[in-house]
């Protein structure tokens, strides 16, 4: 498998997206209340066309979103399964986050 410096993309054509950490309280009544603290962060997106492996397997849906981020980025540590990610006016829901040497692979949902 061929190895490449995904932190040198991300520094060269990186985008901002903002990372929003998500808590949940809730009422006497079992009502949910979401509170969501953002952070920004770089990162490298692509956006699925439909023709994409991860798409044809079922494990994400055209327009959902793998984002790469730097392990050294400072705000890496609120990329969380279940947390939201806005970028290019969209806002999507992490839905699982894979740790490589060097960097964050994310996968998310749009909603």
């Amino acid at each position: 498998m061929p190895s490449f410096d995904i932190t040198g993309i991300i520094r060269s054509v990186g985008t901002s997206i903002t990372i929003s950490s998500i808590a949940r309280t809730f009422n006497d009544y079992g009502d949910a209340t979401e509170v969501a603290t953002d952070y920004t962060a770089n990162a490298y997106v692509e956006v699925m066309t439909g023709e994409e492996d991860e798409v044809k397997e079922g494990i994400l849906r055209q327009h959902d979103i793998i984002v790469w981020v730097s392990d050294t980025e400072t705000n890496s540590a609120y990329l969380i399964t279940g947390n939201k990610i806005t970028w290019s006016s969209s806002t999507y829901r992490i839905n699982n986050v894979i740790k490589y040497s060097g960097h964050y692979e994310v996968q998310a949902s749009k909603i």
